[in-house]
């Protein structure tokens, strides 16, 4: 299963605890995937969705398996950057 963290809303490049809440009670773990492309379109919306042109080259990155802390669920929210960090950390390696 796939989650964008950062939620419908935003704000963009935020990550929501929504997807930890979903790895702790599931009991598995959350990878950070980013993609990058080498032409592509980006939408004037609040994500600056990424829409590859034609015969674009896409890379993807992936990071390692992080486990989500365990805990009650409102400590979540303090627990986020860890992986906010490997999510961006993630996408800027695939911008490269």
């Amino acid at each position: 299963v796939a989650v964008t963290p950062d939620g419908p809303r935003g704000p963009r490049h935020s990550f929501a605890p929504g997807a930890l809440l979903v790895a702790q009670r599931r009991g598995r773990p959350i990878v950070p995937v980013g993609a990058g492309a080498s032409r592509s379109w980006q939408l004037k919306s609040w994500d600056r969705f990424v829409i590859p042109k034609p015969f674009a080259r896409v890379t993807i990155a992936y990071g390692p398996a992080m486990s989500a802390p365990g805990g009650p669920p409102s400590q979540l929210d303090s627990a986020t950057l860890p992986f906010q960090a490997a999510l961006l950390a993630a996408s800027a390696e695939a911008a490269r």
